[in-house]
């Protein structure tokens, strides 16, 4: 028997790109919940023409997977320190920036778009020596959404990756088990003291979702026993949903803002040590919707992110530029 709360995750970037990583311990470093995963083989099927209304025996074709889990938004020990979900990030096309010991950067660029990761999902026997069936993806590459379910709450990083399919189900014994050996022991913050402007003006939302909106492509190989070598980042379109009160046009001119096509900017600052931002500097607005809250009129508001110089279309700073 298998229990859904004993399923864990593990994953290490690529050295080589497109070729399986080798897991140990020390990978298994990152608190990852949610995980749901699928596998997939594809059919080929045949109605071979004998003069009666069966099939004949299908071929089975490529063997594809995807995963995804969700992970809080959490600083690292230091300013200089890289987070153990930099390695998803960088799978999901963003690059990474070290300013000497004062900060880390995360931005979406088109020069990172082969980072490809390995997974392994692990169901856990019960049992007294229990051991484990593994699901081992390789050359998986992903996107990602970073969301506000409600204030009050830590931001959730939910990452979705397709891979292909190393190792559909294999045996693993007790002794050969991975275990977490090196998580952060730092507190995710809460989305409470931090302030999010749009064009400097507050926005009293409880929801907030940036959809970096990645479109991952399979990369066709005859050469793989599985038909695929990974799979890659064809395009990419950010988008941003938030749902703030609706205010006067002299406080904040939203239709305004939609007709005229006006570029504005997204900032979100958490009070957090290190410091965490996460902006935008150009962004949208594409539509806006009459909602409700608690009885009150909410303005739901999407924009996109547009491209500013540098390809930054979107970043997360953890302390400070230098």
């Amino acid at each position: 028997m298998f229990l859904n709360n004993r399923r864990t995750l593990i994953g290490k970037t690529e050295s080589t790109p497109y070729t399986g990583a080798t897991l140990a311990d020390a990978d298994f470093n990152t608190r990852v919940k949610n995980i749901t995963y699928s596998r997939e083989i594809v059919e080929f099927s045949r109605k071979i023409a004998l003069g009666d209304l069966d099939f004949s025996e299908s071929i089975m074709g490529k063997q594809q997977g995807k995963v995804s889990f969700d992970v809080d938004l959490v600083q690292g020990s230091s300013a200089s320190t890289l987070p153990s979900w930099s390695k998803f990030l960088t799978a999901c096309g963003f690059k990474v920036t070290t300013f000497t010991t004062t900060g880390i950067s995360w931005v979406p660029h088109a020069e990172a778009t082969h980072s490809p990761i390995t997974f392994e999902v692990q169901e856990v026997q019960e049992g007294a020596s229990p051991s484990v069936l593994v699901v081992r993806l390789v050359g998986c590459v992903g996107t990602v959404k970073f969301s506000i379910g409600s204030v009050g709450e830590p931001i959730q990083m939910m990452f979705e990756f397709s891979g292909r399919l190393d190792v559909g189900a294999v045996d693993r014994n007790n002794a050969s088990i991975l275990d977490p050996t090196s998580l952060s022991t730092v507190v995710p913050p809460a989305v409470l003291g931090a302030c999010v402007n749009v064009n400097s003006i507050a926005q009293d939302l409880d929801k907030l979702e940036i959809d970096i909106g990645n479109d991952v492509q399979m990369w066709g190989d005859p050469c793989e026993d599985t038909g695929i070598r990974g799979f890659y980042i064809a395009g990419r379109e950010t988008m941003l949903t938030c749902d703030p009160f609706a205010k006067l046009v002299a406080t904040e001119d939203v239709y305004g803002d939609w007709v005229t096509g006006n570029i504005t900017d997204l900032e979100i600052t958490l009070s957090t040590t290190p410091p965490l931002k996460l902006s935008a500097p150009k962004i949208q607005l594409t539509a806006v919707g009459d909602g409700d809250r608690n009885g009150a009129l909410t303005a739901e508001k999407t924009f996109r992110l547009e491209r500013n110089a540098g390809n930054d279309i979107f970043e997360i700073l953890q302390g400070t530029k230098v």
